[in-house]
């Protein structure tokens, strides 16, 4: 009767194990890139019109767990543009864009605009200012 006993203590104790490897773990959470900002504000100073076009880095991590993909760009002046990373950036590694101004396409004064972006991350959309002043030389 004692060795009837062990034996399906030992059974039970093997198949509880079993049971217990072959369970997914309870944490399935689903990748996700997310982004943190060095800033959000670029402070270009004074351009003159004829120096020409002036360009901005930003920085930034990919905190998430999947590799981080700016997907489009859209700006509140036809006098800035960007230029996305031209690859994903992966998970707790840096990238950058760039945002030149053409001050050409500006009459002289300050200036403050916003960039849009839409990318593969939680929350979908972030944005940066560039501000500054344009003079006639």
């Amino acid at each position: 009767m004692i060795h009837y006993l062990k034996v399906s203590l030992i059974a039970l104790v093997l198949l509880a194990g079993i049971h217990a490897c072959s369970r997914r773990p309870a944490t399935d959470e689903p990748k996700v890139a997310s982004i943190q900002l060095d800033s959000i504000l670029a402070r270009m100073g004074t351009l003159s019109k004829e120096q020409g076009p002036a360009q901005t880095v930003f920085t930034f991590k990919n905190t998430g767990t999947e590799k981080l993909v700016i997907l489009d760009a859209a700006v509140s002046c036809d006098c800035l543009s960007v230029t996305l990373p031209e690859k994903p950036v992966k998970p707790g590694k840096k990238g950058q864009f760039v945002v030149t101004m053409d001050p050409h396409a500006k009459k002289a004064g300050g200036f403050n605009y916003r960039v849009f972006f839409a990318y593969n991350g939680d929350p979908m959309q972030f944005y940066v200012d560039v501000e500054g002043e344009i003079t006639e030389k």
